[in-house]
């Protein structure tokens, strides 16, 4: 009887042993929970205040537990419903190089695998700027610069894939103000306008100086035939004046247009450029105006 007796006095030892370690190990425990929630209570708000919602979110399900202080508790939850409610997220379609919708696509964000493959749900990410990188296979890689605000859901996001190796439509750069696609005409030089302004107010003397001649010719009839020769003169030679000016506008609006529509780059003259002259000359019938050159 007595190793029996020996068996049932180590056994009370034992369990009198447990007994009094367990208040301690249950107060380490709590002290252990405490410290963990008072932990991800503050992590979450630094993490909240650098928009990693992410990283906020995970940090208040922790503080948020029934094993926290009640304050602490409180406040997690509350929060938690605020990060979730301002996390944005995005929704991927991706259509293969034949033109079918598709799911086998890895998403890469910023560097780090965000999914395998899509699901057709969509996936919570931080707020602001991102690398979005998706990959499919034997198709070109995807690449996009994304920018998401705080509340943003469901960003919809649509991919074509192309062929690994196919060649990229290039499409013609957009013209110029005045250029036509493929080398038209470019920018009117200076001296477009040097000419049209030249042509307007040539054409303006020339039909100010007709009218005076004709008003003036009016008045000769009342003196006829005794009218004095420099009146004479003078009509004649306002007739005349007009007449140059008349050609010089002629001609000047002439070469304007033909520099409006030269094919050769403004400002760059070059062996084939057009050389222009303007020759006027003045006899007792009338004015002469001409333009000459290469064109």
């Amino acid at each position: 009887m007595k190793p029996a007796i020996r068996h049932v006095a180590g056994a009370s030892a034992l369990g009198a042993l447990a007994v009094l370690l367990w208040p301690a190990a249950a107060a380490a425990d709590r002290s252990s929970a405490k410290q963990e929630c008072a932990d991800a209570y503050v992590s979450a708000q630094e993490a909240r205040q650098t928009s990693e919602l992410l990283r906020s979110r995970v940090s208040l399900r922790v503080c948020a537990q029934k094993a926290c202080m009640k304050a602490i508790q409180r406040d997690c939850i509350k929060w938690l419903g605020e990060v979730e409610a301002s996390m944005p997220s995005i929704t991927i379609q991706a259509v293969d190089p034949d033109g079918n919708d598709t799911l086998s696509v890895k998403v890469i964000l910023d560097g780090d695998l965000l999914a395998n493959e899509l699901s057709g749900k969509s996936l919570e990410v931080d707020p602001g700027s991102h690398q979005l990188r998706l990959e499919l296979a034997g198709s070109k890689p995807v690449e996009r610069t994304i920018v998401l605000p705080e509340g943003k859901k469901n960003r919809l996001i649509e991919v074509q894939f192309e062929r690994e190796g196919s060649e990229v439509e290039e499409k013609p750069l957009t013209s110029k103000v005045g250029e036509k696609p493929g080398g038209g005409i470019g920018e009117p030089p200076l001296l477009t306008y040097i000419l049209g302004g030249a042509a307007a107010a040539s054409l303006v003397a020339s039909t100010a100086l007709w009218i005076k001649a004709g008003k003036d010719r009016k008045s000769l009839l009342d003196c006829r035939p005794a009218c004095r020769q420099s009146d004479v003169d003078s009509v004649e030679t306002k007739r005349l004046v007009g007449d140059i000016f008349l050609g010089v506008g002629v001609v000047s609006l002439g070469a304007a247009a033909y520099f409006w529509f030269a094919p050769s780059a403004p400002g760059k003259p070059t062996k084939d450029s057009a050389q222009v002259r303007v020759d006027l000359q003045a006899s007792p019938r009338g004015g002469f105006a001409g333009v000459t050159g290469s064109f």
